[in-house]
């Protein structure tokens, strides 16, 4: 394959033509593999920052859980401390309706 130049012949080097397809290929495999890392470096954050929200809300949980177990048993106190009372209103209310 030649072309004329100037009354020239040029011919195409088979080796020149490998070369600049590898020196083609190597821009693109850079090219890719810089986007691969901007990627990879975006998720890695994003998963730093998951595990860190999710520590936080387990953090948080685990202290609510506990106030949560406190209410509860404050609560059952109360009922056991006024349950002799409801009992002695409900049998006056009983007595009242008799009236």
């Amino acid at each position: 394959m030649g072309l004329a130049v100037g009354g020239q012949a040029l011919v195409e080097n088979p080796l020149g033509k490998v070369v600049e397809l590898l020196d083609s290929l190597a821009a693109k495999i850079e090219k890719e593999g810089e986007a691969e890392a901007k990627a990879y470096k975006e998720f890695f954050e994003w998963c730093d920052d998951a595990a860190a929200n999710k520590k936080f809300e387990i953090k948080t949980a685990t202290a609510s859980r506990a106030s949560l177990r406190q209410q509860s048993a404050n609560l059952y106190l109360t009922q056991r401390r006024l349950l002799p009372t409801l009992r002695s209103l409900r049998a006056a209310l009983q007595l009242v309706k008799r009236i």
